[in-house]
């Protein structure tokens, strides 16, 4: 399961952390906020439908609530990787100045790319040109909705400004991207609620 052994499909599964004490109203920080207590129960909630899956790479917004999704997950993978242009899209970047330098514990490889404060378009372009250019065949990005919101359409060739949609995503939701071998570019789902299923190779059809 997740393997990504399955012929020339790479799979990207999109997971949006779970709640933040911020949006249970326990936290005026917006920018970093940790897991609420019912956020902390819906991360542990994946670790089931995960257990199953060992992926090729992990990809993590180095921000709070995200790496703790991530580790209440327990997801595991050849790689972990902090990414910082996964962090949360604002519009203006500067939000983050007032958290910097932000600081991650050792559950993956350090943030080498510092896209804190660079123009977020350009920032959520190259996370999805490298997102897709890698060799890797099972990658699981850790993030958040805003950022998901924009890089949808961004992998359909829209723009991701236009403003014409909107993709939610539920705290922990579930999203898988596919991309075929001849590059064909799918939505499998979106945000669904974890299942053990969802992380193995889908059927076509």
């Amino acid at each position: 399961m997740g393997s990504g052994d399955d012929g020339a499909v790479k799979r990207i599964w999109f997971i949006r952390h779970a709640e933040s004490e911020a949006q249970a109203g326990l936290s005026e920080d917006y920018v970093n906020s940790p897991l609420s207590e019912r956020g902390r129960e819906q991360a542990w909630a994946l670790a089931g439908p995960l257990s199953g899956a060992t992926f090729d790479c992990i990809v993590v917004s180095p921000l709070a609530r995200a790496w703790q999704t991530f580790e209440l997950s327990r997801a595991r993978a050849r790689r972990a990787v902090f990414d910082s242009r996964a962090a949360e899209h604002f519009t203006d970047p500067s939000h983050y100045r007032a958290i910097l330098p932000v600081e991650t514990p050792p559950i993956a490889e350090p943030d080498p790319h510092d896209a804190w404060l660079r123009d977020p378009r350009q920032r959520m372009t190259d996370l999805l040109d490298d997102l897709l250019a890698r060799p890797e065949r099972s990658i699981v990005v850790f993030a958040h909705w805003g950022l998901f919101n924009h890089l949808l359409p961004m992998y359909l060739g829209m723009d991701c400004y236009a403003g014409a949609a909107r993709a939610f995503m539920d705290n922990t939701g579930v999203s898988l991207l596919e991309v075929g071998e001849e590059g064909r570019r799918t939505v499998r789902y979106w945000n669904r609620r974890a299942r053990e299923e969802d992380f193995a190779a889908p059927e076509d059809g």
